[in-house]
């Protein structure tokens, strides 16, 4: 690996909200809220059922959908582009009639692909706020802003990337049509209790509760998600407080690591000239 390739800190870089919010615990939290309303899309939910679904390989789909996050938040460049560059060929092969609703599909429609990726980044901000208490509403917008490089990158038009918070919120909350199916609700139940091992199984059940609690009153409703009176008072602080000992007491993922070891390594060479 030659030196630039070393010093190589991919799409977003080392000072980028991307790098932070990704590489937090309560990223985690977002994750899964994100995949709970990215399931009331009935055409994206048909072209996740063709391309695999949940129903063939949970725990895979579940896995694919977090190591393409990592890459393209943290991997060199040419591992980001190469990436993304496979998701975009696989979804230009995904279309189809939806059975259920009837609907035409296509992985690769630019508001199909808006709708997922809006509903990720707003879940990722909403987790941030209600969760990280260093968050700032400054931070949030940016991370926006950064994201939408990436929302480009997949196929997204730009007037369907709304550049601030409140924006944002408003573009997926008028997003339509939403639909609670059997599907959607087979999916976001299989997203309480996916096999892994200790501590990530606990770590997990927080994370679940935290994102239903994030979810709007519509939002549970249609995914009938919902939490005692008793769970409502204490899961933010449980998750909060959770997330926060996480953060420290869990190592981070490897290529979150690699990341800061070559962000490290650029910052040394730059204080040694």
């Amino acid at each position: 690996m030659g030196i630039n390739e070393q010093l190589d800190l991919g799409l977003f870089g080392s000072q980028s909200v991307v790098w932070k919010f990704h590489s937090s615990k309560v990223a985690l939290v977002g994750g899964i809220r994100a995949l709970m309303i990215q399931a009331l899309e009935p055409r994206a939910m048909a072209a996740v059922e063709k391309a695999g679904g949940y129903k063939v390989d949970p725990a895979g789909r579940l896995a694919r959908t977090i190591e393409f996050i990592q890459t393209v938040s943290f991997a060199p460049t040419k591992e980001a582009m190469a990436a993304i560059s496979k998701v975009n060929s696989i979804h230009s092969r995904i279309n189809g009639l939806d059975p259920i609703t009837g609907m035409t599909y296509d992985a690769s429609d630019p508001l199909q692909l808006a709708y997922v990726h809006n509903a990720f980044v707003e879940s990722i901000a909403i987790v941030h706020e209600l969760y990280d208490p260093y968050t700032s509403i400054s931070e949030i917008d940016s991370y926006i802003l950064e994201m939408s490089s990436l929302a480009r990158l997949l196929g997204v038009r730009d007037f369907d990337l709304p550049q601030q918070y409140q924006s944002l919120k408003r573009w997926v909350d008028s997003f339509d049509p939403l639909i609670s199916t059997d599907a959607a609700r087979e999916a976001v139940g299989y997203l309480k209790s996916p096999l892994m091992p200790f501590p990530m199984d606990i770590l997990w059940k927080v994370a679940h509760k935290g994102a239903i609690h994030s979810l709007s009153e519509k939002q549970s409703e249609m995914l009938d998600l919902r939490l005692t009176a008793r769970e409502k008072s204490i899961t933010p602080c449980l998750v909060r407080s959770v997330m926060l000992s996480a953060q420290f007491l869990l190592p981070s993922a490897p290529i979150v690591q690699l990341a800061k070891d070559r962000a490290h390594l650029q910052w040394r060479l730059e204080h040694q000239r």
